[in-house]
Protein backbone atom coordinates (compact mmCIF):
# COMPACT_ATOMS: atom_id res chain seq x y z
CA UNK A 1 0.00 0.00 0.00
CA UNK A 2 1.52 3.37 -0.85
CA UNK A 3 0.20 6.63 0.95
CA UNK A 4 0.11 9.87 -1.45
CA UNK A 5 -0.21 13.27 0.23
CA UNK A 6 -1.59 16.17 -1.55
CA UNK A 7 -2.63 19.44 -1.02
CA UNK A 8 -3.58 22.91 -3.01
CA UNK A 9 -1.21 25.56 -4.12
CA UNK A 10 -2.76 27.97 -1.53
CA UNK A 11 -3.10 25.09 1.27
CA UNK A 12 -6.54 25.08 1.27
CA UNK A 13 -7.60 21.77 0.24
CA UNK A 14 -5.20 18.89 1.66
CA UNK A 15 -5.20 15.54 2.46
CA UNK A 16 -3.50 11.73 1.82
CA UNK A 17 -5.50 8.35 -0.09
CA UNK A 18 -3.91 4.81 -0.32
CA UNK A 19 -3.24 3.04 -3.69
CA UNK A 20 -2.84 -0.52 -2.96
CA UNK A 21 0.40 -1.98 -4.85
CA UNK A 22 0.20 -3.58 -7.81
CA UNK A 23 -3.38 -1.62 -8.64
CA UNK A 24 -3.52 -0.78 -12.03
CA UNK A 25 -3.99 2.91 -12.42
CA UNK A 26 -0.58 4.85 -11.84
CA UNK A 27 -0.40 7.19 -8.04
CA UNK A 28 -1.28 10.00 -10.50
CA UNK A 29 -4.14 8.70 -11.96
CA UNK A 30 -5.74 7.43 -8.72
CA UNK A 31 -5.22 10.62 -7.07
CA UNK A 32 -6.81 12.52 -9.86
CA UNK A 33 -10.01 10.24 -9.60
CA UNK A 34 -10.21 10.41 -6.00
CA UNK A 35 -9.86 14.38 -6.51
CA UNK A 36 -12.45 13.91 -8.85
CA UNK A 37 -15.00 11.65 -7.24
CA UNK A 38 -14.58 13.53 -3.37
CA UNK A 39 -14.72 17.40 -4.83
CA UNK A 40 -15.99 17.17 -8.29
CA UNK A 41 -12.98 18.62 -10.22
CA UNK A 42 -12.20 17.62 -13.80
CA UNK A 43 -9.40 15.04 -14.42
CA UNK A 44 -8.33 16.71 -17.59
CA UNK A 45 -7.96 20.49 -15.31
CA UNK A 46 -5.87 19.04 -12.63
CA UNK A 47 -2.14 19.48 -12.66
CA UNK A 48 -0.05 17.54 -10.55
CA UNK A 49 4.20 18.64 -9.49
CA UNK A 50 5.48 16.01 -7.24
CA UNK A 51 7.57 17.78 -4.73
CA UNK A 52 8.69 14.84 -2.37
CA UNK A 53 8.25 11.16 -3.23
CA UNK A 54 4.36 10.53 -2.70
CA UNK A 55 3.93 13.77 -2.43
CA UNK A 56 2.09 16.05 -4.50
CA UNK A 57 0.78 20.04 -5.25
CA UNK A 58 -2.24 20.24 -7.08
CA UNK A 59 -2.31 23.16 -9.84
CA UNK A 60 -5.49 23.49 -11.65
CA UNK A 61 -4.35 24.45 -15.66
CA UNK A 62 -6.15 27.58 -17.21
CA UNK A 63 -8.18 27.37 -20.15
CA UNK A 64 -5.39 29.70 -21.35
CA UNK A 65 -2.67 27.71 -19.87
CA UNK A 66 -3.99 24.53 -21.61
CA UNK A 67 -3.81 26.21 -24.77
CA UNK A 68 -0.48 28.06 -24.80
CA UNK A 69 1.28 24.89 -23.33
CA UNK A 70 -0.99 22.19 -25.49
CA UNK A 71 -3.58 23.61 -28.22
CA UNK A 72 -1.67 26.39 -30.05
CA UNK A 73 1.24 25.35 -32.91
CA UNK A 74 2.75 28.71 -32.61
CA UNK A 75 5.89 29.19 -29.72
CA UNK A 76 6.09 32.97 -30.33
CA UNK A 77 4.23 34.88 -32.02
CA UNK A 78 6.62 37.31 -34.05
CA UNK A 79 4.64 38.05 -37.48
CA UNK A 80 1.07 39.24 -38.28
CA UNK A 81 0.70 35.90 -39.73
CA UNK A 82 1.36 33.81 -36.77
CA UNK A 83 -0.38 36.47 -34.34
CA UNK A 84 -3.92 35.19 -36.75
CA UNK A 85 -3.23 31.39 -36.40
CA UNK A 86 -3.07 32.21 -32.59
CA UNK A 87 -6.69 33.74 -32.74
CA UNK A 88 -7.66 31.13 -35.54
CA UNK A 89 -6.80 28.06 -33.48
CA UNK A 90 -7.86 29.47 -30.48
CA UNK A 91 -11.24 30.12 -31.75
CA UNK A 92 -11.58 26.54 -33.33
CA UNK A 93 -10.19 25.23 -29.44
CA UNK A 94 -13.27 27.26 -27.86
CA UNK A 95 -15.62 25.57 -30.35
CA UNK A 96 -14.15 22.07 -29.87
CA UNK A 97 -14.33 22.05 -26.37
CA UNK A 98 -16.72 23.96 -25.41
CA UNK A 99 -15.50 26.67 -23.72
CA UNK A 100 -17.68 29.33 -21.76
CA UNK A 101 -15.45 31.23 -19.59
CA UNK A 102 -12.53 33.16 -21.40
CA UNK A 103 -10.08 35.39 -20.06
CA UNK A 104 -7.50 36.80 -22.75
CA UNK A 105 -4.74 38.04 -20.72
CA UNK A 106 -2.78 35.57 -20.54
CA UNK A 107 -3.11 34.29 -24.33
CA UNK A 108 -3.12 38.06 -25.52
CA UNK A 109 -0.04 38.62 -23.35
CA UNK A 110 1.98 35.55 -24.45
CA UNK A 111 1.55 36.42 -28.07
CA UNK A 112 1.87 40.46 -27.84
CA UNK A 113 -1.24 40.49 -29.43
CA UNK A 114 -3.13 43.93 -29.69
CA UNK A 115 -5.64 43.56 -32.30
CA UNK A 116 -9.08 41.03 -31.68
CA UNK A 117 -8.94 39.58 -35.49
CA UNK A 118 -11.71 40.05 -37.89
CA UNK A 119 -13.95 37.20 -37.13
CA UNK A 120 -11.70 36.12 -34.17
CA UNK A 121 -14.34 34.35 -32.24
CA UNK A 122 -17.29 34.59 -34.61
CA UNK A 123 -19.69 31.22 -34.14
CA UNK A 124 -18.17 30.52 -30.53
CA UNK A 125 -21.70 29.80 -29.26
CA UNK A 126 -20.52 27.85 -26.01
CA UNK A 127 -18.96 31.38 -24.64
CA UNK A 128 -20.59 33.72 -21.96
CA UNK A 129 -17.97 35.68 -21.19
CA UNK A 130 -15.30 37.43 -22.17
CA UNK A 131 -12.38 39.26 -20.29
CA UNK A 132 -10.58 41.74 -23.02
CA UNK A 133 -6.99 42.71 -21.81
CA UNK A 134 -5.82 46.37 -21.57
CA UNK A 135 -3.22 45.56 -24.39
CA UNK A 136 -6.33 45.26 -27.16
CA UNK A 137 -6.43 48.58 -28.87
CA UNK A 138 -9.44 47.44 -31.37
CA UNK A 139 -11.79 44.95 -31.58
CA UNK A 140 -12.33 44.13 -35.54
CA UNK A 141 -14.95 43.59 -37.49
CA UNK A 142 -17.53 40.82 -36.56
CA UNK A 143 -15.01 39.92 -33.71
CA UNK A 144 -17.72 37.90 -32.07
CA UNK A 145 -20.38 37.73 -34.49
CA UNK A 146 -22.95 35.20 -34.02
CA UNK A 147 -21.16 34.38 -30.13
CA UNK A 148 -25.33 33.61 -29.01
CA UNK A 149 -24.46 32.44 -25.23
CA UNK A 150 -22.11 35.95 -24.84
CA UNK A 151 -23.53 37.48 -21.93
CA UNK A 152 -20.71 39.75 -20.51
CA UNK A 153 -17.98 41.50 -22.38
CA UNK A 154 -15.45 43.22 -20.12
CA UNK A 155 -13.58 45.89 -22.83
CA UNK A 156 -10.94 47.98 -21.03
CA UNK A 157 -10.11 51.63 -21.61
CA UNK A 158 -7.33 50.89 -23.82
CA UNK A 159 -9.66 49.68 -26.77
CA UNK A 160 -10.19 52.70 -28.82
CA UNK A 161 -11.89 51.10 -31.95
CA UNK A 162 -14.69 48.55 -32.14
CA UNK A 163 -15.48 47.47 -35.74
CA UNK A 164 -18.66 47.12 -37.49
CA UNK A 165 -21.25 44.28 -36.39
CA UNK A 166 -18.33 43.36 -34.08
CA UNK A 167 -20.70 41.98 -31.61
CA UNK A 168 -23.54 41.42 -34.50
CA UNK A 169 -25.96 38.61 -33.40
CA UNK A 170 -24.77 38.17 -29.90
CA UNK A 171 -28.53 37.65 -28.80
CA UNK A 172 -27.73 36.91 -25.03
CA UNK A 173 -26.20 40.31 -24.69
CA UNK A 174 -28.60 42.60 -23.00
CA UNK A 175 -26.84 45.93 -24.58
CA UNK A 176 -24.84 45.98 -28.04
CA UNK A 177 -22.43 48.43 -29.15
CA UNK A 178 -23.43 48.94 -32.85
CA UNK A 179 -21.84 51.01 -35.56
CA UNK A 180 -23.73 54.03 -36.80
CA UNK A 181 -21.15 54.44 -39.46
CA UNK A 182 -22.39 50.64 -40.73
CA UNK A 183 -19.71 48.76 -42.14
CA UNK A 184 -16.95 51.29 -41.36
CA UNK A 185 -15.13 50.87 -37.93
CA UNK A 186 -16.21 53.51 -34.96
CA UNK A 187 -14.41 55.04 -32.09
CA UNK A 188 -15.21 53.88 -28.88
CA UNK A 189 -17.30 56.35 -27.17
CA UNK A 190 -18.85 55.58 -23.59
CA UNK A 191 -19.56 52.09 -22.39
CA UNK A 192 -16.52 49.68 -22.56
CA UNK A 193 -18.46 46.76 -20.38
CA UNK A 194 -21.28 44.97 -21.79
CA UNK A 195 -23.82 43.07 -19.56
CA UNK A 196 -26.80 41.22 -19.23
Amino acid sequence: MTTISYETVDGATSGTISVPTGSPSSPEGALKTHLQSTFGWRPYDIVLEMYEPDKYVILFDTVASKFIREECSVAAATTEADKYTVQKELCAYIKRDNIRELDLNEIYSHYNISTIRECAFQNCESLTTVAIPDSVTEISRGAFYSCTSLTTVAIPDSVTTIGAAAFANCTSLALRVQSRHSPRDEPVRKRRKHSD
